[in-house]
């Protein structure tokens, strides 16, 4: 069975995560021990893939604490990284330290054995629905995806307040949205409204008939930017932040019935090349520095008890969806697929 877990995390214990103060359970002398290992045996790079190309924001901040160690980002896609690491392992050239992704392709690469068995141990105070069961992959941050919109062509107290009003007529034509069959965040947020019964099959039809699809959410970012449409459904709400900050008159609205969340995860691949530092960043990940600096320019919100969120961001701790269950998960995910299919073939 695929080993996939908080993929479409709900959070339904957010309110938890923000209340409290911070539970990060960083241990300083392993992770001084962790640094000073990679130090000495030539471990000074560390070379992460993601999809993310904001994360050097973040990740910069480890490179402050731990100078001696720099960072790599190497931006890869789902089926790159894939090929990235099937070609790693066939050669025995090992390069990839930390993978970082969507579990719904962390989840099946670390069923094939491409992740280490390694659980920070800074991490221990995560939810357990936030990590796969064996522990390899844990989730250190949440987006929100959420309902953004153009600021020239729509005040924040005209927001639709509910699907019903947004599909209503009112907006035909101005509401961007990804297309729904490429499991991107549009598949992804709807399946999980749907389950949670905020999200109906009428709801979609008057997205269809009252929307305009794009092949990806970079494109829905554009057209909002643009002003060609006034809203977009489920963007997510960490690049809408990056354009409002370059000048885009753009911003996040968060209306809680139509808005979800879920994160990627992290974990060690399997035989990196720099073990040692590589360990050290995933525990820094779910530090309380590391959980911090999440919420700066990378705009995400921490996973760990207390964790904080970014600035100028709304509180979601009020969201409480039911994540669903990784046994049912692929299920879901067909059934919510039978609907969108009928609906967007018709």
């Amino acid at each position: 069975m695929i080993n996939r877990i908080g993929i479409l995390f709900g959070v339904g214990c957010l309110a938890a995560l923000y209340a409290g103060s911070a539970g990060a359970q960083e241990d300083p002398a392993y992770m001084k021990q962790l640094y000073d290992k990679a130090v000495s045996s030539g471990q000074k790079t560390i070379t992460v893939y993601s999809p993310f190309p904001g994360m050097p924001g973040w990740l910069d901040e480890f490179s402050a604490s731990y100078p001696e160690i720099k960072v790599v980002h190497q931006v890869l896609g789902a089926a790159q990284m894939t090929t990235r690491l099937e070609a790693e392992r066939t050669s025995g050239n090992h390069a990839g330290d930390i993978g970082i992704s969507g579990l719904i392709l962390l989840g099946p690469l670390n069923d094939q054995g491409f992740f280490e068995a390694y659980q920070p141990k800074s991490s221990a105070g995560l939810d357990p629905n936030l990590r796969t069961s064996d522990g390899n992959v844990s989730i250190p941050f949440i987006n929100l995806f959420a309902l953004d919109y153009n600021t020239q062509l729509v005040s924040e107290s005209d927001l639709p307040k509910s699907f019903a009003e947004l599909f209503s007529g009112k907006w035909k034509g101005q509401i961007g949205y990804s297309n729904m069959a490429n499991s991107g965040a549009s598949e992804m947020c709807g399946t999980l409204l749907w389950k949670n019964g905020r999200l109906t099959r009428e709801d979609l039809q008057g997205l269809k008939d009252n929307g305009v699809g794009f092949k990806a959410n970079t494109e829905v970012s554009v057209n909002l930017a643009q002003g060609r449409v006034s809203f977009g459904l489920w963007s997510p709400s960490h690049s809408t932040k990056r354009v409002k900050r370059d000048g885009a008159p753009v911003d996040v609205g968060y209306v809680r019935d139509m808005a979800c969340t879920f994160g990627a995860g992290a974990g060690l691949i399997k035989d990196a090349p720099n073990p040692d530092a590589a360990k050290l960043l995933l525990e820094w990940l779910f530090s309380a520095e590391g959980q911090k600096a999440a919420t700066g320019p990378f705009s995400a919100y921490g996973t760990m008890p207390g964790a904080g969120k970014p600035e100028g961001y709304p509180d979601i701790s009020d969201l409480n969806l039911t994540p669903i269950k990784p046994a049912e998960l692929a299920k879901d995910l067909a059934d919510f697929r039978k609907i969108t299919q009928e609906i967007w073939t018709n």
